[in-house]
């Protein structure tokens, strides 16, 4: 990985929103790595929501425990904060208003990491 690109992700603030303790884990671990900062893992909506007003994008699991993601993201759009999801299923699970987010599927790879929170950083 270049030095260039870690530096401009640097302390970057990334809400995880995951309700599986290690892929939240992975994944904080993927980002910590490429110097970003991590918010959570949370794994609600609602306690996603505590912490919108500190953050520079988002890491979103679809299904929630009991709960979908979708209204989070209708908040982080309206907000212009920019996020992925992420899924065990693939991106035909997605409302046709979120098509065209970029959506990684599990099991997320560090590549797909590092490149998702670029064009995340680069949307900001």
């Amino acid at each position: 990985m270049k030095e260039e690109a870690l530096v401009s992700l640097s302390d970057k603030r990334v809400l995880i929103v995951e309700d599986q303790y290690l892929i939240a884990a992975d994944l904080s671990r993927a980002l910590t790595k490429l110097g970003c900062v991590i918010v959570g893992p949370v794994a609600s909506n609602e306690a996603a929501r505590e912490h919108l007003a500190s953050i520079d994008f988002a890491f979103l699991d679809i299904n929630l425990d009991e709960q979908v993601v979708f209204p989070l993201a209708d908040e982080l759009e309206r907000r212009a904060i920019p996020f992925v999801f992420a899924t065990g299923h693939n991106a035909a699970v997605l409302p046709d208003r979120f098509k065209s987010k970029l959506c990684l599927e599990k099991p997320l790879t560090m590549q797909a990491v590092h490149e998702a929170v670029r064009q995340m950083n680069r949307a900001r």
